[in-house]
């Protein structure tokens, strides 16, 4: 578990950490947090990813699965745990190249430091890594920020918290259903963090109500089935189905995104949109919601010019994108 210190803001001198006293200047980062994942049966890694040379990862492998050790996320991590990866580019690498362990690691939030257990270094992915626990009070604290510092004795950034809050916890639902698939224990729940950063009450439904506004250029009206709300990723975020059949725009061309038999819909899953800024796409006609056997929701839509008795497709979420049942 991190130790808790406290500074000022916008760097914690680090006499508090140190004999040396080291403030790192904070150098700007605008990306987002971004959940990152790879699932090949044997092997899952998963990562709520800063882009920026921060990630929080788990990863869980099969009996008899070979280790991955290309990929610094798909280090083994323990159950109910996370590692802190720092890419040496953005804290500095031993002079040597070689593995090793350093102490100097802390991540300041808002007017807190916390230091890191010692951290280990991988030289063949070029990371550092900790192991944390997933309810170590690190993540409600970068979760309640809209910036936070990685400080190090060798280097350090200002990086964007954005996002975190919902990446996270989209890691941590999926990092327990991919264990609990192998066969391991995983008992931590999804944290609630009643401080988090708001990014809207419901900000999936915020984005397909910005991109009915911008695909109409105006005004517009729906009916109450043109936003369909639904768990399809599983991640206990509220999905959002925009169905154009069901959008009027009131200047230009009333249904710019419907042709002579299908329309389309965009699917905002809160498990894909951080990653892509953006819906998946569908076209078809009869757009409807269904339950899965897996416990989360799909969406049925059938195809026009179907003379083969096969006329739908269930569209679900499969871990990485969303896709058609075969």
């Amino acid at each position: 578990m991190v130790e808790v210190l406290f500074g000022t803001r916008m760097c914690v001198q680090r006499s508090i950490l140190m004999a040396a006293a080291l403030c790192v200047a904070a150098a700007t980062a605008q990306a987002d947090w971004a959940h990152l994942a790879r699932d090949t049966g044997g092997m899952y890694w998963g990562a709520a990813d800063s882009r920026e040379g921060l990630a929080f990862a788990c990863a869980a492998y099969a009996a008899g699965a070979a280790v991955d050790r290309a990929e610094p996320r798909a280090a083994p991590s323990p159950p109910d745990h996370v590692r802190a990866l720092f890419a040496a580019t953005l804290v500095g690498a031993p002079a040597d190249n070689s593995a090793a362990l350093r102490d100097d690691l802390m991540i300041v939030a808002g007017a807190s430091g916390y230091r890191l257990p010692p951290a280990r270094y991988d030289p063949a992915t070029g990371w550092w890594a900790v192991t944390l626990p997933v309810g170590d009070p690190l993540h409600a604290a970068i979760a309640a920020e809209q910036w936070i510092e990685v400080q190090g004795a060798h280097g350090g950034a200002r990086l964007s918290a954005r996002g975190f809050d919902n990446t996270f916890r989209t890691l941590i639902s999926t990092c327990r259903q991919r264990f609990q698939r192998r066969g391991l224990a995983w008992a931590a729940p999804v944290p609630v963090w009643p401080h988090a950063q708001p990014v809207g009450s419901d900000p999936m439904r915020a984005a397909a109500l910005a991109d009915a506004a911008r695909g109409c250029e105006g005004p517009h009206e729906a009916d109450e089935s043109a936003f369909l709300s639904a768990n399809l990723d599983g991640d206990g975020v509220p999905d959002i189905v925009l169905d154009w059949a069901g959008v009027t725009c009131l200047t230009g061309p009333a249904r710019p995104f419907c042709g002579a038999a299908a329309c389309s819909a965009d699917v905002y899953l809160s498990a894909l949109y951080p990653r892509t800024g953006g819906p998946a796409k569908l076209l078809g006609i009869g757009l409807r919601i269904v339950p899965l056997s897996n416990g989360n929701a799909g969406v049925v839509l059938g195809r026009t010019g179907c003379f083969d008795g096969d006329c739908e497709t269930v569209w679900h979420w499969n871990g990485a994108a969303f896709a058609p049942l075969p």
